[in-house]
């Protein structure tokens, strides 16, 4: 048995953090058969504003949401205008050779508030816990991993993954 079978028959995944990485680490483990929970301490998905647009392009965050099988759904909310821009002088006149496709490489924009929900969506329901503010993390004597919770009770995973931002406690 693989390691990776292992941890499918025997325990929890933990992800800290429901952004666009945590969101979809846990969509790609549990269409593999992971059983998957994600810790946020948002109180829920429209507790913050999420910021403005993210450029996915085709070599990595649209190979993720293709991946995760949210391709037509991310075309819905995407837009792919992203991918040139014009330049217009300060009487609205537009510049001449500056509308060409700048950004070649450039993938279509979502706004991050769309991704989050769209990669949500995709989750098994339950995934994620809300209002979940992560304290610390501890090795247990068996390999696994304990995680203090403000005002929960702990939780043990098999494994743990950060993607709570600059800021991890992970």
């Amino acid at each position: 048995m693989t390691s990776s079978e292992n941890l499918r028959t025997r325990g929890l995944v933990a992800i800290v953090g429901a952004g666009p990485g945590g969101a979809t680490l846990a969509r790609l483990l549990q269409m593999r058969g992971f059983t998957v929970k994600i810790f946020e301490r948002d109180a829920s998905a429209t507790a913050r504003p999420q910021g403005g647009s993210l450029d996915l392009r085709p070599d990595s965050g649209q190979r993720a949401i293709d991946a995760a099988r949210l391709g037509d759904v991310f075309a819905r909310f995407s837009r792919n205008e992203a991918k040139s821009f014009r330049m217009i002088d300060s009487q609205g006149k537009e510049l001449p050779g500056m509308g060409e496709e700048t950004h070649e490489d450039a993938g279509p924009e979502i706004d991050r508030k769309d991704l989050r929900q769209l990669l949500l969506d995709g989750l098994a329901p339950g995934t994620v816990a809300w209002g979940h503010v992560l304290e610390d993390v501890h090795p247990e004597a068996d390999g696994r991993w304990r995680l203090e919770i403000k005002d929960q009770a702990p939780v043990i995973a098999d494994f743990v993954v950060g993607a709570d931002g600059i800021g991890s406690r992970v």
